[in-house]
């Protein structure tokens, strides 16, 4: 039986202090079933900060102490009859599944990342991480590790049975920007769904919980090219309303939206409106719009392995709606829609965990980050 226990504490000096013991005993209830075991391990520039109960290691380094640790119980000789499959995934922007040098070089050659020397997790000098994932803001490079994922037809390749391999690849964890802890969890969950049905399955996630904002919250689909879909909507006004219509959808513009672009909505005309203002009122309208969400973005498939900027950045004046204030829509690297994430996705990815996530709410129509 694995044991975890964990205590925090909290005075002004540290304002949040915790405390992890990880135990195991008795042996019966694994005799003759194989463990498949997966570590999901925080690989963020935080975790290369001093640990605030040690003076001398960083966050990650106490983390590799901590693995090292429990590796030690399940390979001791009380557990030696027992099949032992460890896998190594870590978070950043999006997930990332770790290969051991001989295959990285061997049969995952084809598929790691081509510059395995980067900078550690924990501080210090350049280390070789082998993994599947992507290793910049780009769209195509997580789609591209997905792709390279999903080649794998048989995931438990992914785990390794030897103490010091293991280890070898949690030294070797490369730093991975922000914090989006979902899309580790998404990977390993897909690992595990790969072994055996009768395994035991176990996920062990160590973070130090700080996320960049709301992104904690967010898994990513593959590209669904929004601006495309915005920019084919148009404005219709009927009457006194106005609306933005795409392939028969429409969502109101409400008087708000033309107020915040600096429009009388008792008095305005849609032929005066600029190419700007055209844009904004439509990527409003349409980012409430449920039924525009499941048209150009409810059929899509999860991507861990996608990225993020940090979701608020400095071009992202206009905070209050999500939306920026001078959108360039064709520019993969543009805040477009509430959010950036995943190159063009935009708010139609993230609509959805808008509504499963405590920690929106949605005010007078607008999602807001409580």
């Amino acid at each position: 039986m694995l044991n975890i226990e964990k205590t925090a504490s909290s005075n002004p000096n540290n304002p949040c202090t915790f405390t992890v013991t990880l135990s195991a005993e008795g042996s019966s209830i694994l005799t003759g079933i194989p463990l498949y075991l997966v570590f999901v391990v925080d690989a963020t520039s935080s975790m290369g900060t001093q640990d605030i109960n040690n003076n001398t290691a960083t966050r990650f380094q106490v983390t590799a102490q901590a693995i090292q640790g429990f590796l030690d119980i399940i390979f001791s000789e009380e557990y030696a009859a027992i099949e032992k499959n460890i896998a190594l995934v870590t978070f950043g922007n999006g997930a990332r599944v770790h290969v051991t040098q001989a295959d990285g070089q061997g049969q995952f050659s084809g598929l790691v990342n081509p510059a395995p020397s980067t900078l550690p997790a924990g501080g210090g000098a350049p280390v070789e991480d082998y993994y599947i994932g992507a290793n910049a803001y780009s769209p195509s490079q997580a789609a591209t590790a997905l792709a390279n994922f999903q080649s794998v037809a048989d995931k438990t390749e992914f785990f390794y049975q030897d103490e010091n391999d293991i280890l070898s690849m949690v030294n070797n964890i490369s730093r991975y920007s922000n914090t989006n802890a979902q899309s580790g969890l998404l990977l390993a969950n897909e690992l595990l769904e790969g072994v055996p049905e009768h395994a035991h399955k176990l996920i062990i996630f160590i973070t130090d919980g700080e996320s960049a904002a709301s992104s904690t919250f967010y898994a990513y689909y593959n590209e669904a090219n929004i601006p495309a879909h915005i920019h084919a909507a148009s404005l219709v006004q009927e009457g006194a309303l106005l609306y933005a219509v795409y392939n028969g959808i429409q969502a109101l513009v409400t008087s708000e939206d033309l107020v915040r672009e600096g429009i009388d909505p008792d008095n305005y005309d849609p032929a005066t409106f600029t190419p700007l203002q055209i844009v904004r009122l439509k990527l409003r309208a349409l980012s409430r719009s449920v039924e525009f969400f499941e048209a150009t973005a409810g059929q899509l498939t999860v991507n861990p392995f996608a990225g993020e900027w940090h979701n608020f950045d400095g071009r992202n004046a206009d905070n209050i709606t999500r939306v920026p204030s001078v959108p360039n829509m064709l520019d993969d690297v543009t805040l477009n829609g509430y959010y950036w994430s995943n190159g063009r996705i935009g708010f139609a990815a993230n609509y959805y965990y808008y509504e499963q996530s405590p920690f929106f709410a949605k005010v007078n129509g607008i999602w807001q980050y409580s």
